[in-house]
């Protein structure tokens, strides 16, 4: 990600000139911008091969789903960006290409069954694990981690009634069901990076990737 912590770099110098912005201001300001810029990057990456591949709803829809809950919950980091985008990128096409196969296939009661099964571990894994720490960056203010863990338990709760709403009253399954089943892949990628194994798994992955990719910086 050096074009985009360069060009960040230079916008949060060119604010703090201007603005006249100290610099612990400043490295806010960069900070937030490399974010937003990384997150740009990763979205159009991510949109160009699910248009290529026809299959763009499903993956944002699970794009959507797991980014939410991750800005609320935590969770396992790759340690470099590109890596990092292609795990994403990795797991989110593969829930892509699956959402309209399964949701062809699966049943009303089976899939509002899953969604309240998704729903209890989605819970039990924020009371255990949520906010899950970035170690270069952990929550050690415990009044925002309270904030954290609470606001993860209302996404969790507002996401499972929201789509068993949609699964239940929705009757145009071929639509409904496909992007139902893309959620529930974005809410379970994100529950699995909150957990252990997760991490385990992620930084395995990451030092795979590091060592037979060694061009993603």
């Amino acid at each position: 990600m050096a074009t985009g912590r360069n060009t960040a770099e230079e916008l949060a110098h060119y604010l703090s000139e201007e603005l006249n912005i100290n610099q612990r201001d400043a490295a806010t300001i960069r900070f937030g911008l490399e974010l937003i810029l990384g997150s740009i990057i990763k979205l159009s990456l991510i949109t160009a091969v699910s248009l290529w591949l026809g299959i763009t709803p499903y993956v944002l829809t699970a794009l959507l789903t797991s980014s939410i809950f991750r800005l609320l919950s935590g969770g396992v980091h790759c340690h470099t960006y590109w890596r990092c985008v292609a795990l994403g990128l990795g797991a989110t096409v593969l829930i892509g290409s699956l959402a309209p196969v399964i949701g062809a296939r699966v049943d009303q009661f089976a899939l509002i069954l899953s969604v309240a099964f998704a729903v209890l571990i989605g819970l039990y894994c924020v009371h255990k694990w949520a906010p899950a720490d970035n170690p270069k960056k952990p929550i050690t203010n415990q009044e925002k981690r309270r904030k954290f863990r609470q606001l993860s338990y209302l996404y969790v709760l507002t996401w499972g009634v929201a789509l068993t709403l949609l699964i239940f009253f929705d009757y145009q399954v071929q639509i409904s069901f496909p992007l139902a089943v893309a959620s529930l892949g974005g809410f379970l990628t994100q529950v699995f990076s909150l957990t252990p194994v997760g991490y385990r798994l992620v930084n395995t992955i990451d030092a795979t990737l590091g060592r037979f990719l060694p061009f993603l910086p």
